[in-house]
């Protein structure tokens, strides 16, 4: 169950947070931090997978992650109408050798928002770029960018060692929480 989605982004910012994201195919996020802009407070947001997500707020918004599913559906297409598609459960990356935001080629992207600064949008433009380079590297294939241990499930258990890259494998259905993480993991 999803809970309220503007009682929950103004109790973010409520707790003193400066930044929302949400996970959930909303607005609300945008349209709160946008309220509270407005009202002179600092606020924003991070919707998700909605191109017209900062529509409400644009002061508001900096940037939008979403999906391309139409890449993929056009592949499964064919493959059905050539007699070839069997089911199966597919990670499917960015296309980051020709860009991420490739509307023909990539399944995932990110639209920067009007609400990032022009001094973030450089530090952004840094870090996709390592980003980028480390998914390109061969040495890297089947890890994740950002995730380098060490790092430790909620009960202690070794995910990855010190300074060990973190199998995509290995994080996709984690069993349980990382560790420093508040929630059951059950």
């Amino acid at each position: 169950m999803t809970l309220d989605a503007t009682e929950e982004s103004n109790a973010f910012f409520d707790r003193g947070f400066d930044v929302v994201m949400s996970g959930i195919d909303t607005t609300e996020m945008v349209a709160v931090a946008g309220q509270r802009r407005a009202e002179g407070e600092d606020g924003y947001a991070v919707p998700y997978n909605s191109l017209e997500g900062c529509n409400q707020a644009p002061e508001a918004c900096l940037g939008i992650p979403y999906y391309n599913w139409g890449v993929e559906y056009v592949d499964i297409i064919e493959a059905v109408q050539a007699g070839t598609w069997e089911q199966s459960w597919d990670w499917v990356a960015p296309d980051f050798e020709n860009g991420m935001n490739n509307p023909d080629t990539s399944i995932t992207g990110y639209q920067l928002g009007e609400g990032l600064s022009e001094e973030n949008r450089e530090t952004l433009d840094l870090f996709v770029d390592e980003m980028v380079a480390y998914a390109l590297d061969p040495a890297n294939e089947g890890t994740i960018f950002l995730w380098e241990g060490p790092l430790n499930l909620q009960d202690g258990m070794e995910l990855a060692p010190e300074a060990a890259p973190v199998l995509l494998e290995d994080i996709w259905y984690l069993p349980q929480l990382l560790e420093g993480m508040v929630g059951a993991s059950e």
